[in-house]
Parts: structure tokens; sequence; C-alpha cells
């Protein structure tokens, strides 16, 4: 069964688990069959999305009603993982041909912020032959490129991107060094990416997972912290347009684990972060962190089933936001996504097919409209979800 999140083994309280799959050879461009007509009446759509073999998205960013872009992997004919890039033409999703690193022995995109049309950014990681190592690409506008990414001694991974200008790009992860992680955050200025340097908790091993930009001084990223005793707290950076710089937030303190997984920027007022919490036997459950301009609050989060988890958050306003992840009950996962109004959060149903996730929502700019990426399990294999609210 697919985890929440496509972490490295170093996490204690994850396992990373490669989903094999039957191999389906795609062109440059292979679409699904088109849509009918989307009767927009507030509510969850499910779109058909093709498939590569054995895939799954884990990203997802739009420039428009009639342009977005999912990101994830699928499964070559030697079960290797391979980067996987769908489109969203207005009437259908297509695979479009991504590039992978020569030395691959297989990669994964795991995020996507879209500039324009023409400049749209994804970012992951790709296993090395002794580590795993970042992997940028860009689209622009007709072919995917991989793009030079700063070096690391160790290795290491990239699991979140935003985008404010074709000059003007941040990628979050983590580096890894003497079996150890530390926050990674780069900046793309329009010519190169390079390292940006990034705060660490003292003494202990630190991830970013997500990253939300409004304008060039007001970024936030959040992810994990933990101690050698697997003792997991969260973690908030902010970006003042001059450096990062660590934000105390609060976790739940019952529990030893304790992280968050994606944040939304509204103003310098409103920020919300979500993740999940777990006690020492795994019971993991939702969380949700809200920035009113002065501090981090936990706030009360809806949970389905006997294990629930938040892993993207978007939002179209302050009283317009919507969360999704999956919640399990017993054996068997199922999508789930909450939206907040203004004054609490509450879980909407999302058409899925049984044993599916949530991995990434995203808003379609200038509209009410959000689309939401992951994943269904078929058998043995994993197959890509995709829907759409309007």
């Amino acid at each position: 069964m697919r985890h929440v999140n496509v972490k490295l083994c170093i996490f204690p309280a994850i396992i990373f688990i490669l989903l094999a799959g039957l191999f389906v050879q795609s062109g440059s461009a292979r679409a699904a069959s088109s849509q009918p007509a989307i009767t927009c009446n507030k509510t969850w759509h499910q779109i058909s999305s093709p498939n590569v073999g054995s895939s799954e998205l884990d990203g997802v960013t739009a420039t428009s009603a009639s342009d977005a872009w999912a990101v994830g992997y699928g499964t070559n004919s030697s079960f290797t993982s391979i980067s996987l890039a769908e489109h969203w033409n207005g009437s259908a999703w297509s695979i479009v041909s991504t590039p992978n690193p020569a030395a691959s022995n297989g990669a994964f995109l795991l995020a996507a912020a879209a500039v324009s049309t023409s400049d749209v950014w994804a970012v992951g990681d790709y296993l090395g032959s002794s580590s795993n190592e970042p992997l940028i690409e860009n689209w622009n506008g007709s072919s995917w490129s991989i793009v030079t990414s700063p070096s690391l001694s160790n290795g290491g991974r990239l699991t979140g991107v935003t985008a404010i200008s074709a000059t003007n790009v941040w990628a979050v992860g983590f580096s890894l060094a003497s079996g150890s992680t530390a926050t990674l955050i780069e900046h793309y200025n329009g010519k190169a990416w390079k390292t940006v340097a990034s705060p660490n908790p003292s003494g202990e091993s630190a991830e970013l997972f997500g990253v939300s930009a409004l304008g060039g001084k007001n970024i936030w990223a959040v992810g994990e912290q933990y101690n050698s005793s697997g003792i997991t707290t969260t973690l908030t950076e902010h970006y003042n347009g001059t450096s990062w710089s660590i934000v105390n937030s609060p976790n739940v303190t019952s529990n030893p684990y304790t992280l968050l997984n994606g944040v939304t920027t509204i103003s310098s007022n409103a920020a919300w972060a979500v993740g999940q919490t777990s006690n020492s036997s795994g019971a993991t459950q939702t969380v949700i962190e809200q920035w009113n301009g002065s501090s981090w609050s936990l706030v009360s989060s809806p949970n389905v089933g006997t294990q629930s988890f938040l892993l993207g958050v978007a939002s179209a306003s302050t009283s317009n936001i919507w969360t999704v992840g999956s919640s399990y009950n017993g054996s068997t996962s199922q999508t789930l996504a909450a939206h907040y109004n203004g004054t609490a959060w509450k879980v909407v149903s999302v058409p899925a097919l049984s044993n599916s996730g949530l991995e990434s929502v995203s808003r379609v700019p200038g509209t009410k409209y959000f689309w939401t990426v992951g994943f269904t399990l078929n058998g043995a294999n994993s197959q890509t979800l995709t829907d759409y609210y309007c």
C-alpha cells in the first residue's frame, strides 16, 4: 500500500514502498479519452487520467481552467520508477514526455509550480549510484528538460516548489549528511539554481516538505525536526525578503510525532499548514495550524476512519481553503478532503475508487476552482487519480 509521502528511509516513522506494475508504452503526448462537459455545481468531479505502468501523481499546478500540470512517477518495462508529467488542456489529461537522469535507478517528481503556460517547474529526486539526488525539470512551452541543481555532498531530495515569477522560484527539501538530514532551500534567479542558507534546529535532523509564497518577501516552508530518539516535531520557516528564520510552531504534546506536509500563504496575517500527528502506537490523526500574523496555533481538524493525515493545502481566500490527504479504516485507504469556510473545517466527499489517496491540491488562478491529484490502487498497481472542484 502506498504511503503518504515519498521520503527517504532515514526518517524513522516512514517506510518507502515502490509499487511494481505493468508497463504501458507512452508517446510524447498520449491522451486520455476526452471528458464530457463538466457541470459546475460546487462539487468534486473525478476526471480520468492516463498511466505509465504503476503510476502516481504527487503534485499539481495550474495557470487557467484550460492549462494544468500534474507530476509524479510511473514505471517502465524493468519496473523502474520514471518521472511522469501530465497536462490538462481543458478537456482531457495527456502524458507529456519527461527526461530522466542518465545515471538514474529511479526518478520521481513530487511537486510542481507554474509561472506561465510556457514556464512550469517540477522538482523531486532520482536514485543515483549511492544516494538520492535532487531533480529539477522545466517546461518551456514545448518540452520538458532537466535543469542543473546545486551539487550536494551526500545527496538529498526536493519536495516542494513555489513560483513567484520567471526570475524568482523557490524549492525546498532536505540534504543528507552522516546519517542525518538538514533543511535544503534552493532559489532560481532566472539564470541558475543556487542553494540558500536555511536554519536547522540545534542538535536535530530536519526536513522541509512544503513551501508557499505571496510575493518575494512573504514565503513559508514547513516540515519536521526529529532528535536521536525519533521524537518528531513541527518545523516552520519564514523568508522576509532577506533571510530565512525558524518560527515557533505548536505540537500535539501528548504525541511523540507531529509534522507538517503542506502550507498555503494568503497574506502577511494569514497562512495555513497541514500535516499529521501520531502516538506511540502509530495511531495517526490530522493536524492543521493557522498563522495570524504573530504566531502559529493548532486548529481543530476533521478525521475520518482510524487513521487520517493531510498532505496538501491551497487557498482562494481566507474563507475558501481546501486541504487533502487520506484516511484508513483497517487496511483500506480513502481520499480525504476538507474545506474551510472562514469559520470551521468540514470533510467534503471526493469521488474516488476504493484504496485511494490524495497527495496535492492547487487552485486555478482567478477562479474558485481547484485540482487535486493522487493515486488509486488497482490490484498490485497504483494508478493516477485526478479530481476537479467547480
